[in-house]
């Protein structure tokens, strides 16, 4: 049973209403434990800043894919896709070659069928329309100045979906 003090309202907008600050704390939570917002112990202000920085764009990720879930009718929680998508990584692999060239490699596993689901249904379009986000908050001058063209972020599809 749900009791509120407002008047007025249908059993369907007190659910959406008790259902919205359920997913508020439990992004929260995420934010605190799973996307590393805690006491910061840095030595300079910069690395703070970009701890901080890190933290709030992967909760801005987490946020979309939130979003995305409920405009797809998906049941599942953010928690439970960044989950799935735990056990897929890339790895550098650091290789000198005979003239003492060192070549760095990124090297992803192989996505299973889920994990190409997820990434084909949410991912890709959730990491493009963020990184379009802060393209143009940078571009737009809000604080920043304009990045230097190699930190312009290049979102691209992996190999093999």
């Amino acid at each position: 049973m749900i009791e509120t003090n407002k008047e007025g309202l249908s059993n369907e907008e007190i659910w959406h209403l008790y259902m919205t600050l359920t997913r508020v704390e439990e992004a929260f939570r995420a934010l605190k434990s799973d996307l590393g917002l805690r006491p910061l112990y840095h030595q300079l202000a910069r690395r703070t800043c970009a701890h901080l920085f890190i933290s709030v764009l992967a909760y801005h990720l987490y946020g979309a894919i939130a979003y995305e879930l409920t405009t797809k009718t998906d049941t599942r929680r953010p928690l439970t896709i960044l989950a799935r998508l735990a056990t897929h990584v890339r790895a550098t692999v650091t290789l000198t070659d005979i003239e003492r060239k060192v070549h760095h490699l990124r090297v992803s596993n192989t996505p299973d069928p889920d994990q190409r689901q997820i990434f084909g249904d949410y991912i890709f379009d959730t990491l493009t329309t963020t990184m379009r986000q802060l393209r143009l908050f940078v571009h737009a001058g809000h604080g920043a100045r304009r990045p230097h063209p190699s930190r312009v972020w290049k979102v691209t599809e992996p190999d093999g979906l």
